[in-house]
């Protein structure tokens, strides 16, 4: 399933922070915080009684070329128009998409 970089909060970092910290590590770029643009909040409840607040960022500007940095978890990376998501693209992404495309 296609997904967003995305990860965790580590202890006291700020959302910002770590959606730098996860494009690094997720693929390989560098983000300066002043190139991110809170576009979205959402809250969530798994089935198995998670809750989750995402963060959502746009950014068009970044250092180094976008690889998958995490194989063994990832098996590709694409760029796709939010128009033409592919099938396969995370339910819960795909409503976030639409809701940024509004």
């Amino acid at each position: 399933m296609y997904n967003l970089i995305a990860g965790h909060l580590d202890g006291g970092e700020t959302p910002k922070a770590a959606t730098i910290r996860e494009a690094y590590e997720e693929a390989g770029i560098v983000i300066q915080e002043d190139d991110l643009v809170f576009e979205h909040i959402s809250h969530s409840l798994t089935k198995e009684g998670k809750e989750y607040i995402q963060f959502y960022f746009s950014c068009t500007k970044w250092e180094g070329e976008i690889k998958n940095m995490e194989p063994e978890k990832c098996y590709s990376m694409g760029f796709f128009a939010l128009d033409t998501l592919p099938e396969n693209t995370t339910p819960y992404i795909r409503n976030t998409l639409e809701n940024y495309k509004k």
